[in-house]
Order: C-alpha cells, then structure tokens, then sequence
C-alpha cells in the first residue's frame, strides 16, 4: 500500500512539474487498473529498439513478459519540445484492458522549439488479456 501511495505521490509531482494532469476516467463496466509510468531506462530492451523504429509516426505498442505488461503509446515528431502524453483511461473488463490517452501540447514561457518524439509507457500486472486503445 505504501508502495502504491509513493507511485502516485511520484506521478503526480512529475506530472505537476511537467504540466500535465492524471485524469481518472472509466467508461461503465470498466474497473481502473493499477499501473505506473515507465521511465525511459525502464523500458524493455525490446521493446525500446521497436519504439525506436517507429518514433517518426504515431504508434501503440504491447509488450509481454511473463509477470508484467507494458503498454506505449507514441504521438510521432513533434516540432516543439514541452509536449505530453496523458494517461486518461486504464481501465479493464472481464475479457480486455482499454488505454486512452492524449497529447498536450507545450504552452507558456520556457517552451524550446526543437523536434522531439513525445510517447509514454505504462506498466501493469500481465493478465493474458487483449488491450484495445481508444480512437
């Protein structure tokens, strides 16, 4: 429980300090998951080298591995640095888990007009079921 507090204690000061907002939606039916924001030097190898190839464009990636599921979603290049991906839905049923996200972009002062590739990574518990991301 401790653990879980401190998780979201985190995300939530990185997000506060990034400007971006953890909203908690759930459509009828679903039940939020539990899961944490990867950082970058977390991300599978495999999966790193796959996101990697694919950064130019939106993309959504899952990644197995035996006891975790990881799941990334990516809005391509960006022409400003500043942006970021809001985890807005993680919720699952009985037969899949469904991810929703969202691209904010960079506003005020101290936003760098340089390319970057904004994506996100999440990591919860594998439970063998189908992810299905929102349109």
């Amino acid at each position: 429980m401790k653990k879980r507090i401190f998780i979201y204690s985190m995300l939530f000061a990185a997000c506060s300090f990034m400007g971006c907002k953890v909203i908690i939606k759930t459509t009828e039916g679903h039940v939020p998951v539990e899961y944490e924001v990867v950082e970058e030097a977390d991300i599978p190898d495999d999966m790193r080298k796959e996101m990697e190839q694919k950064k130019e464009k939106p993309f959504r990636i899952v990644y197995r591995e035996p006891e975790a599921l990881y799941i990334g979603e990516g809005y391509g290049k960006q022409e400003c640095s500043g942006y970021c991906v809001e985890w807005v839905e993680c919720a699952e049923t009985e037969e899949a888990i469904y991810i929703e996200t969202t691209l904010h972009g960079p506003g005020g002062e101290g936003v760098v007009c340089e390319n970057e590739y904004s994506y996100s990574v999440i990591k919860l518990d594998e439970t063998g079921k189908q992810v299905i991301f929102a349109d």
